[in-house]
């Protein structure tokens, strides 16, 4: 049986403090316990971490069948240690509020609220937070205007505060969407048709990311929204391979004596009895495709061919 350590010292400090970083920043009593540490020792040294800041104490919700909460210790680095001892109790109460809030986020009413300070040293201490010191930083909140709320300079907003990959500082990015769009339609008219991970793949992909225009990558989510756009505009349709059961992507080439401005009541496909085995591909002699289509012409009234081939 391993000895207990009881007698406190650095080397023990930074072996604890290890411990907790390869165990995804959190420490717990029952974590040091199995170090073979003496439960005395084990309150000292949280108590020594608590004291200069090094970590922040969380407690887990209640569950069935445990009526008692367990209480975790979080690490914090050691260069945010040193910045939060700079601080006054006050200061680092504002700090420890914005802190719990995560990446939902507070304003400054809220931590009034909670930490029951007066309004200029709530922020007085926001201010040294995110001017001098970088520890928070404050985000636009999409829901309420000219509403800052204030959340850790390491974290990234939720999607319900911040909205996501097509806001850019709370305020809805058409410009980065259009490129997404143009982005989308270039492979498209370059490879003539694609599955969604080639699509995504490509606008991420370094060789497509233009300095002017691109700022940040997008989700698998946030490229399925722009392509339901597209297809709602009548711009790229979306077909099924009945043999993979893979959907792929291309575009709609509208011959030049129709409307680009097509409605999508207008579109015969959709109400096409044979669209189900409708195979988009360019080469199928037995299944129906558009642009081998017998219905087109007697539908649209008009003697045309559906696909118009870029000019080289």
């Amino acid at each position: 049986m391993a000895e207990k350590k009881t007698v406190i010292s650095t080397d023990i400090l930074q072996e604890a403090y290890k411990y907790g970083c390869k165990n995804n920043n959190e420490l717990t009593p029952e974590m040091l316990q199995s170090l073979g540490w003496d439960n005395s020792l084990i309150i000292r040294i949280l108590n020594i971490f608590t004291e200069k800041r090094l970590c922040s104490i969380k407690k887990s919700k209640l569950t069935s069948g445990n009526n008692q909460n367990k209480v975790f210790f979080i690490l914090r680095s050691e260069i945010i240690a040193s910045k939060l001892n700079k601080l006054t109790p006050d200061e680092y109460q504002v700090y420890c509020c914005i802190e719990n809030a995560g990446n939902q986020g507070i304003w400054t009413a809220d931590i009034r609220k909670v930490t029951g300070l007066q309004t200029h040293i709530v922020q007085r201490a926001v201010k040294l937070l995110c001017n001098e010191l970088n520890l928070i930083k404050p985000i636009k909140s999409i829901h309420v205007k000219n509403r800052k709320v204030y959340i850790l300079a390491s974290l990234e907003p939720s999607k319900e505060i911040a909205g996501g990959t097509f806001y850019d500082n709370g305020e809805f990015d058409m410009t980065f969407v259009d490129y997404i769009q143009d982005k989308i339609i270039a492979i498209l008219m370059s490879k003539r048709r694609a599955t969604i991970n080639e699509i995504l793949d490509f606008i991420n992909s370094e060789s497509s990311v233009d300095t002017c225009s691109s700022r940040r990558s997008i989700s698998l989510s946030d490229l399925e929204s722009v392509l339901n756009m597209l297809i709602i505009e009548s711009k790229i349709l979306c077909f099924k391979i009945n043999n993979t059961g893979e959907w792929l992507y291309m575009c709609i080439y509208w011959p030049s004596c129709l409307s680009t401005n097509i409605g999508v009541e207008d579109v015969p496909c959709l109400s096409c009895p044979v669209f189900n085995t409708c195979s988009g591909l360019f080469n199928t002699p037995i299944l129906p495709c558009p642009q081998e289509c017998i219905y087109l012409n007697f539908l649209l009234d008009k003697d045309i061919s559906l696909y118009e081939k870029n000019q080289e």
